[in-house]
């Protein structure tokens, strides 16, 4: 699928925060020594101020659809490379329901996940760069580490530097996606329902197969409501939480 104009901002906006980041690094033309030490006072107010209870921030997933008449294709992102590592692992769930028809419930997708590193590598060729790019970004063993950063590990510069070489992992993975569909589906990033009929309105769900317990990752679902299946050029209807 491509043109999906929301999906390129979100992409466009990591890439670009990233850049930027990078860039006014280099500019200095000098190497900033990190400091990793604080005065014993500021450790101790900050251990005195501490909140055992804090929790992670939540993370919203992101759900797009356009409408073709004979189906609706869905593709859905995550902002955090940690969280979307997680759903790459266990699954992904997606409901449909027509509200006309009540409250039946129809499972669209049931833990759906990317194909493993052996499946792509049967499917798609060595020559192949953007499916290897695919494949980098899910399963690629070059990942940066806190040893490899010109930073002393544990200081805020090895963290960033991290940082940025997940962010550009994630955002390869939805770029991919965009450039071609079979990439997407082999990501797990696209659903088609071709069981949707045509005309008729449908609200689409998106959320995690399984709920984390271990409170590192509080992932919150998404819907897309009131989508009429109707062949038009782009039928798009999200929800207020999406950007646009």
């Amino acid at each position: 699928m491509k043109h999906y104009n929301n999906m390129k901002n979100l992409v466009v906006a990591v890439l670009t925060v990233a850049a930027l980041q990078t860039m006014a690094a280099l500019s200095t033309g000098a190497k900033v020594q990190p400091q990793n030490s604080a005065p014993k006072e500021v450790k101790s107010a900050a251990a005195d101020t501490l909140d055992p209870q804090l929790r992670p921030t939540p993370v919203r997933m992101r759900l797009l659809a356009r409408s073709y008449g004979d189906s609706v294709v869905l593709r859905w992102a995550i902002d955090g490379f940690p969280e979307w590592r997680f759903l790459t692992q266990t699954g992904v769930n997606v409901f449909r329901y027509e509200p006309s028809a009540g409250l039946e419930i129809d499972t669209i997708a049931f833990q759906l996940k990317p194909l493993s590193r052996e499946q792509m590598r049967q499917r798609y060729s060595q020559t192949d760069s953007v499916a290897l790019l695919a494949m980098g970004s899910l399963y690629g063993t070059g990942s940066l580490t806190a040893d490899m950063t010109p930073w002393t590990p544990g200081s805020m510069g090895a963290f960033v530097d991290i940082e940025q070489d997940q962010k550009m992992r994630l955002a390869t993975a939805f770029l991919v996606s965009e450039w071609r569909s079979d990439l997407a589906d082999a990501l797990g990033l696209r659903i088609v329902d071709r069981t949707a009929k045509k005309g008729h309105t449908y609200t689409y769900i998106i959320r995690p197969a399984v709920e984390d317990t271990t409170g590192f990752f509080l992932i919150e679902s998404e819907r897309i409501m009131a989508l009429k299946n109707e062949n038009i050029a782009l039928s798009l209807t999200l929800s207020p939480s999406v950007i646009q």
